[in-house]
């Protein structure tokens, strides 16, 4: 079952474990986790806005040149527009 659809039930809490971002960006709240300690929680842009390991991450994951796709639609396509 797809994130979105579970999620809006409401009735449950899932745990995801992810290392695309893609598969979490519409998370309630997002855990960054760096040796096994939270470095960052939030939405998807509470972290990004404040340009730690998340940040990093999602540059990555789609390209330096790409940066502002990491909002919105761009990354749960998998970065492509």
């Amino acid at each position: 079952m797809h994130l979105r659809k579970v999620s809006a039930l409401q009735m449950q809490i899932t745990i995801l474990i992810a290392d695309r971002l893609s598969t979490i960006t519409h998370a309630d709240t997002i855990h960054v986790l760096e040796q096994g300690r939270i470095v960052d929680s939030g939405g998807h842009d509470g972290p990004l806005d404040r340009k730690g390991l998340y940040d990093a991450i999602c540059r990555q994951q789609i390209g330096e040149s790409n940066q502002v796709q990491c909002r919105g639609e761009a990354l749960a396509s998998g970065g492509k527009t």
